[in-house]
């Protein structure tokens, strides 16, 4: 009935897989996803969660867009900062809408640890507010 209407998208593509083989397992379709970058901190063990900067305003956790030009110079500041034993690698998330990118960096943060978000383009990381002190 979809196609007749020409309706399509992925949670239509989704079903139409189920109905057509649910033997088989649904296949991530970042198609049409918001990219973000992040870096994420690695350390001993599997210790791994988003890099952050514990700032007067709490602890926040940055997060670029892929056409941007604030990841590479951040990271690379970032990078040569860390304690020994760790370790900065670049991670993309994508996302079909952007609210829901705050509860996925929750889901890779410790539960006890409170932060904000700051991403690229938005009032809380713009270049002037970059240069004044966190």
């Amino acid at each position: 009935m979809a196609a007749a209407r020409m309706k399509d998208g992925k949670l239509l593509r989704a079903l139409r897989d189920i109905v057509t083989d649910p033997s088989q397992p649904l296949r991530p379709d970042p198609t049409g996803d918001l990219i973000y970058l992040v870096p994420y901190v690695h350390g001993h063990g599997d210790w791994s969660r988003p890099f952050g900067l514990d700032t007067k305003h709490g602890h926040i956790v940055f997060v670029f867009k892929v056409e941007g030009q604030l990841f590479d110079p951040f990271f690379d500041i970032s990078a040569k900062d860390l304690k020994s034993g760790f370790e900065l690698k670049r991670a993309a998330i994508a996302v079909p809408r952007g609210k829901q990118l705050g509860p996925l960096i929750a889901s890779t943060m410790p539960s006890n640890v409170s932060f904000r978000i700051a991403v690229e383009g938005t009032e809380e990381l713009r270049c002037d507010s970059c240069l004044r002190p966190m």
